[in-house]
């Protein structure tokens, strides 16, 4: 197959048919000679083609030049430019063929930061500033092995800014926390026992109530088969339970069975 003669058959042919946008065909703009062989941005360079003959014409411009890697990722673009668009469709030899030069322009001398080392200035600022670092703070891990030590004042006024809370804390013989925040504390660990105590006691009886989705009375041995079985939190149930509360989940109707069903 003559690759060239076929390109510019498909150009020639979209010249003579004097084509326009926006006269509901769709079309793409084209360069005869691609800008990376030399090609311009001039009117004369352009040409409009559908999208499959776009799609053809960089594909022949990739066996006429088959070393130039920057066509084969003008094809790559178009892929995944049209992506999910039934214009352009590609083969797998098409994939391979852009996936093989997607990897060739990341190695060697294809990487664009081929040959591009980092300027001399550059690496001196760095270099100053890491021995400026080390000058200052003796080692390369950046803990300071020698720390500055501190004047009395300084440690005075450390000592003085911790909070009245944290001074409770402060161990001075016995202790220094007050016996009224002692109690506060002691109050509140009875009331938690109290509550759980409490939790507890109804959490072991036997109770119904009404399934929204059935409109059924359905019994149940403990709170803890309601909630794995329907994965409603306990204290929901129990809150219905004591009269709190109406219904948990629309779940209604709770009540304590003592009798069997």
């Amino acid at each position: 197959m003559d690759y060239i003669k076929t390109y510019e058959r498909i150009i020639d042919n979209a010249k003579s048919m004097k084509r326009g946008k926006g006269k509901g065909v769709y079309y793409e703009s084209h360069h005869i000679i691609p800008r990376c062989l030399g090609g311009t941005n001039d009117r004369d360079n352009k040409v409009l083609l559908t999208a499959r003959e776009h799609f053809i014409c960089h594909k022949l411009l990739c066996e006429i030049y088959p070393d130039n890697n920057k066509l084969k990722q003008a094809i790559r673009v178009m892929i995944d430019l049209h992506k999910g668009n039934l214009k352009v469709n590609y083969t797998a030899r098409d994939y391979e063929l852009v996936r093989i030069a997607k990897v060739k322009t990341l190695v060697g001398e294809n990487h664009y930061r081929y040959g591009k080392g980092m300027p001399d200035e550059v690496k001196n600022k760095i270099r100053e500033g890491v021995m400026k670092h080390f000058e200052t703070h003796g080692v390369r891990s950046g803990i300071n092995r020698n720390p500055p030590e501190y004047s009395k004042e300084s440690k005075d006024r450390l000592i003085s800014s911790v909070s009245k809370k944290r001074k409770y804390f402060r161990r001075n013989g016995r202790g220094s926390m007050p016996q009224e925040v002692r109690d506060r504390i002691s109050e509140g660990m009875k009331k938690s026992e109290r509550q759980q105590s409490r939790l507890n006691k109804h959490s072991w009886k036997r109770f119904s109530a009404i399934n929204p989705s059935t409109n059924e009375r359905e019994y149940f041995s403990m709170i803890k088969e309601f909630t794995i079985k329907y994965g409603i939190h306990s204290s929901n149930a129990i809150s219905c339970l004591r009269g709190r509360a109406k219904t948990a989940h629309k779940w209604s109707e709770f009540r304590y069975e003592t009798n069997g069903e």
